[in-house]
């Protein structure tokens, strides 16, 4: 039997049906999502990449026909930008998410894609992408618009371009400017104009951890959301943050239906095209690591049997952050570091490599394991041994057994794509943990930060990473990695 006949019996045994009939076909919805963290002349940023992923999921669960782009370079955010202005017509409400780098210069808005350098002074219309330009495109062809900016994160790139400016450089304003919405349009800042607001220490930024949290919250208009939001954020931060919006609406926005819409009569019944569109919402959502979102999800489509599946998959994460392996009797108390080339510390973890590039002068601390940690993507380990680095190892150690949830790492030498495509990346890791338990990872060939995740915690004093596969470099075969973070649960 097929599942979506499975499925219809299933809700047709459990009766009524939650939904809003606003993500119904006469109501077409068009959201473009956009997550910059990988930038290629400063430091990749944190969160972005997550945030755009769990945005998308939790806009395509409330009827959104979903435009995503991660880690966009400007001729791909114009083209994405395009593509998204071209759905929107005829459209009742378009939405707009960016998160990553954004500055103002004479008041005007820009957004950063990721290989923006800003090193001269017409980089502004040659590097960057104007945010009026985004508006005026949503504003021409949608009846009601959402502007939401989490862009006002502290932007390296900025002061690059105050020296190409020169004395003009007075012009560049701290974080984002204050615009004016069109009628119809809704803007909510991540922080109050001319303010910078917080990357975060978690999987979201402070406020679109926020936003994923209340965003499907049921009988209540977006302004309201963003209210909840506000006061959310306020307090994570401890008053650093407070989220900022301006509208100039002429009627409310309910996301998630409005109050009259909630509740349906217990006779009624979903229609095929219902049905459709709630599997085609979950098939969206079902492999996110984001509790926020499954939960926003099962908040949507309450008394539903794709509720209970988010509610089961809600308790299967759960249960993976609370429960770490036992450690096995045959534990190893110390870690394999007797031949180990060199070895660094940093934040109470001692790392330590097998072997590193052999170069001279001041470029050679750039090849260690301090390159690890350093934060810094123009320096990286690159290891010093033949065949393309496969059995060189990192061995990262603490001073007592923690529950290593994953790997933070970001691939090969990220200094620039030429250099990274030059040099050898790592397509998967070898992990052996102190109580004598492996596993394998694979990583993505891409220079962003990527999250490794383990498939439970495992309860251990350290770990040894091997490079057990490798892609060979366009011109060298030294394989490299930029950062390398263990993640605890």
């Amino acid at each position: 039997m097929r599942f979506g006949l499975w499925l219809y019996g299933a809700v047709t045994l459990l009766g009524a049906i939650v939904i809003s009939d606003q993500s119904s076909a006469e109501s077409k919805r068009v959201a473009l999502v956009i997550g910059n963290s990988a930038y290629e002349h400063t430091p990749p940023l944190t969160n972005p990449k997550n945030d755009a992923d769990d945005m998308a999921v939790a806009l395509q669960g409330l009827g959104f026909e979903v435009f995503k782009g991660v880690d966009l370079k400007k001729s791909e955010m114009e083209r994405t930008v395009r593509d998204f202005a071209s759905a929107l017509v005829g459209s009742n409400l378009g939405l707009f998410f960016y998160a990553g780098h954004g500055l103002q210069v004479n008041g005007v808005n820009y957004l950063v894609p990721t290989d923006a350098q800003l090193t001269t002074s017409s980089a502004l219309d040659f590097e960057m992408v104007r945010l009026d330009i985004v508006q005026r495109a949503m504003e021409s062809e949608s009846q009601s618009n959402v502007i939401i900016l989490d862009a006002c994160r502290d932007n390296p790139l900025s002061r690059n371009l105050a020296r190409a400016l020169g004395t003009r450089s007075t012009s560049i304003g701290r974080g984002l400017a204050q615009f004016e919405a069109g009628i119809g349009t809704l803007i909510s800042f991540s922080t109050q104009p001319g303010n910078v607001a917080l990357d975060g220490s978690g999987r979201n930024s402070p406020y679109t951890g926020a936003l994923v949290k209340h965003i499907a919250s049921p009988a209540e208009d977006l302004t309201s959301v963003l209210i909840k939001v506000r006061n959310d954020v306020i307090s994570s931060t401890a008053s650093r943050q407070v989220p900022w919006d301006q509208h100039a609406l002429r009627q409310p926005i309910y996301l998630a239906g409005k109050p009259q819409e909630t509740s349906a009569s217990s006779s009624s019944m979903p229609s095929n095209s219902v049905l459709n569109e709630i599997a085609q919402a979950w098939d969206a959502t079902k492999d996110t690591a984001s509790i926020a979102v499954l939960e926003t999800f099962a908040q949507r489509y309450k008394s539903t049997i794709y509720a209970d599946l988010a509610t089961a998959r809600i308790g299967e994460l759960r249960q993976l952050q609370k429960a770490p392996i036992s450690p096995s009797p045959a534990a190893i108390s110390k870690p394999p570091i007797t031949d180990a080339a060199s070895c660094s510390q940093a934040d109470n973890i001692q790392y330590c490599v097998s072997s590193a590039l052999a170069t001279s002068g001041v470029n050679r601390s750039h090849y260690g394991p301090r390159s690890l940690s350093d934060g810094d993507p123009s320096t990286a380990w690159v290891e010093g041994a033949p065949n393309d680095g496969q059995g060189e190892w990192i061995v990262l150690s603490w001073p007592s057994e923690m529950a290593l949830a994953g790997l933070r790492v970001v691939n090969g030498y990220a200094k620039s794509n030429q250099i990274f495509s030059k040099n050898g990346r790592v397509t998967r890791l070898r992990l052996t943990f102190s109580n004598g338990q492996t596993s394998s990872l694979k990583l993505e060939d891409r220079s962003g930060e990527q999250t490794l995740r383990l498939t439970q915690p495992v309860l251990s004093g350290w770990v040894k990473i091997e490079i057990e596969d490798a892609m060979p470099g366009e011109k060298y075969r030294d394989t490299a990695i930029s950062e390398l973070q263990p993640l605890f649960n």
